[in-house]
């Protein structure tokens, strides 16, 4: 079984790749419910401000 998969994919690995790329963006958008905020939680800009310090730290670890 495992053999007869493997020749599978290897036969007709360019088409199911080309397949998954043409219907990743079309399932996306029929999710029942997107999860979209269009508005800027509130306390935002405050957050950013006291964690500034951090994000700024992290960045030299990198």
């Amino acid at each position: 079984m495992r053999a007869k998969i493997y020749r599978f994919i290897s036969k007709h690995g360019s088409i199911l790749c080309a397949l998954a790329i043409l219907v990743a963006p079309i399932a996306c958008e029929q999710c029942r419910v997107l999860f979209y905020e269009p508005v800027e939680p509130k306390g935002l800009d405050m957050f950013i401000k006291e964690h500034k310090n951090n994000f700024k730290e992290n960045e030299k670890l990198l």
